[in-house]
């Protein structure tokens, strides 16, 4: 039976501890109610054979608005986002040689529609899972978000492995890969 963990209680779905972590040690991440046009959110955490990804952007930066979609217009771009995000290799490029499969896709529209709950900005977050059966082959992933998404600026990485952590800011028109180290 797979377990399903959510919340910062956990680190990006792996029990807290489990990579030798805790959540206090991460740096603060900008989805903490902290809310900023251009910039996007990418948390990778690898454990065992999994690698667990949740990718968060504000509505503005993959719809280009972040009110309730009220017209069929805005409707649409919500669903082609949603549907865009349904696919993680639209996302990000793994090494083949690591044999990772994607196990789970969750993606959340958060905020467009009359009846969210929101502050005025409305937002995408996807969550992936993956089992890989060379691990130690995932060396880095080639992040693809700012091709997918020409609006966005920034790109916050939290990366997360058994050896440590670390993060980073990758911006738009530089290199995308992000390496792995395990």
């Amino acid at each position: 039976m797979k377990k399903r963990l959510t919340g910062l209680g956990v680190l990006f779905g792996l029990p807290v501890g489990a990579v030798a972590l805790s959540v206090s040690g991460l740096p603060a991440m900008a989805s903490d109610d902290a809310h900023e046009h251009g910039r996007a959110e990418l948390n990778m955490a690898v454990e065992g054979k999994e690698l667990e990804v949740e990718f968060e952007i504000p509505g503005v930066d993959s719809v280009g608005f972040e009110h309730p979609a009220a017209t069929a217009e805005d409707k649409a771009a919500v669903r082609r986002v949603s549907d865009t995000l349904s696919d993680p290799t639209a996302l990000m490029v793994l090494p083949a040689a690591a044999g990772c499969e994607v196990e789970d896709v969750e993606v959340e529209a958060e905020g467009f529609t009359e009846s969210a709950d929101h502050d005025g900005h409305g937002g995408f977050h996807a969550h992936y899972h993956f089992e890989c059966s060379a691990i130690g082959k995932l060396d880095s992933v080639d992040v693809q978000v700012f091709k997918v998404f020409p609006a966005l600026e920034h790109l916050d990485v939290q990366v997360v492995t058994g050896s440590g952590q670390r993060s980073m800011e990758l911006e738009a028109g530089e290199a995308s890969v992000v390496s792995i180290s395990q």
